[in-house]
């Protein structure tokens, strides 16, 4: 239960390297428990724990409950609204679902020959990792139940823990920071090759569209179209060729360049989508932005516009994405650094400001309601000791995901090497 007295606060990095180890560690225990209940039962009825349809998907509903649970439970322990931090009341246009739908098919476009080529070079140096996946393409049915254990649990469980809490959180690293390592997690948590670079490259999309929006629905589109694709994709092949494996005409150098060249159509496809998706996401954040100007400029202390500004509504933008965010045209800026303080801009919510200048550590408080200049440089100085711990703590959890995914990882390679 929700301990009350504890003071509503904002994610940490912390808060989210510990939810995902919390998750991980979780889901390995529970699933070995739960192969090994089972793994009694094999002698007896002749129970294929490795290509049994039922296992799989209680694996599938275990994994993703775990997805649900660990921050829920985690959050209500440490005054963290669960609610708040996923933001289900975000809700999306209908012009922006139907570019997401876009978007998710362009993503296989851009990214799947880049993976089957990696995966091709791996194979050639010797890697024979195999997943252990039962038939989905057997008859409808069984494609239409497999839809909701393979795409909509996940696009429901993993987006609100890699990109709900996990990407939230790391925001503290800065928004390249965020991408860079929710991705990371996100792609090295499967543990093998065969996904690393295929789920990289999505869990950078699926994070873009959800900062972009601020809601959760966006990457559980995506995410969702995404699995849902490829597993329909699967079955029209299996019912039609008797076979889901795709024996291209090409060979060697021809095939490296037909696949490049898919992927390169794929990747000016999935850009201009993504342009047209954030234009429209700039247009909301702007009236946003207009509607909320007063309560933003209380936030920041910045000076609310005079009454002739206050109908200039480009006016109102520019003051505030300008002083909130500084000048995006500074001397040296590259479009790196300008794409990424636009996403910034985007994400900005005056929620998050105000929950961030109310939550106050007892340091800080201790240091505001000093009286003598002595006592000030006294909690001045616990103060930012407890600032320093603080950002060590993030770093080391950090540090420790990145380990853990990066350890299972290694053994998995190594036993599909040597395999």
């Amino acid at each position: 239960m929700k301990n009350k007295q504890l003071p509503l606060r904002g994610l940490r990095p912390l808060d989210s390297g510990g939810i995902f180890l919390l998750a991980q560690v979780s889901i390995y225990m529970l699933q070995s428990l739960f192969v090994l209940i089972l793994g009694f039962f094999v002698n007896e009825s002749g129970l294929d724990i490795n290509s049994n349809k039922v296992v799989f998907y209680l694996l599938m509903l275990l994994n993703q409950s775990i997805f649900v649970l660990t921050p829920f439970i985690y959050t209500r322990c440490v005054g963290i609204s669960f609610t708040r931090e996923i933001n289900f009341k975000r809700g999306l246009s209908a012009t922006q679902v139907f570019l997401l739908v876009l978007i998710a098919f362009s993503t296989i476009v851009a990214f799947m020959p880049l993976s089957l080529m990696f995966i091709k070079l791996m194979e050639m140096a010797g890697y024979t990792y195999e997943m252990a996946l039962p038939n989905y393409y057997d008859n409808f049915g069984i494609l239409v139940v497999s839809l909701i254990f393979i795409a909509v649990l996940p696009a429901i469980g993993e987006e609100i823990l890699y990109r709900g809490f996990v990407a939230r959180g790391f925001r503290k690293f800065g928004i390249i920071g965020a991408f860079l390592l929710s991705s990371l997690l996100f792609a090295t948590a499967h543990g093998n090759l065969l996904q690393l670079v295929y789920q990289f490259f999505l869990g950078l999309v699926l994070v873009t569209v959800y900062f972009a929006t601020r809601s959760i629905y966006a990457s559980m589109i995506v995410h969702f179209m995404n699995n849902g694709t490829a597993l329909v994709i699967n079955y029209i092949m299996y019912q039609t060729t008797g076979s889901t494996n795709i024996n291209p005409p090409l060979s060697g150098v021809s095939l490296v360049f037909a696949m490049l060249g898919i992927s390169l159509l794929g990747i000016i496809m999935l850009c201009l989508l993504m342009w047209m998706f954030l234009t429209i996401a700039k247009k909301r954040q702007d009236k946003y932005i207009m509607e909320n100007y007063s309560r933003i400029a209380s936030v920041n202390a910045i000076d609310t516009p005079n009454e002739a500004e206050a109908y200039n509504a480009s006016k109102i933008v520019d003051i505030y994405s300008t002083k909130i965010f500084g000048k995006h045209n500074k001397k040296g800026n590259n479009f790196i650094t300008k794409y990424f303080d636009f996403l910034k801009y985007l994400n900005y919510t005056f929620e998050d400001n105000e929950l961030e200048n109310t939550y106050k550590i007892p340091e800080q408080v201790q240091y505001e309601n000093a009286n003598s200049d002595n006592d000030k440089k006294y909690y001045l100085d616990l103060l930012n000791a407890r600032l320093e711990k603080d950002r060590r703590w993030d770093r080391n959890m950090l540090f420790l995901a990145i380990a853990f995914n990066m350890f299972v990882l290694i053994i998995n390679i190594i036993s599909a090497f040597g395999g």
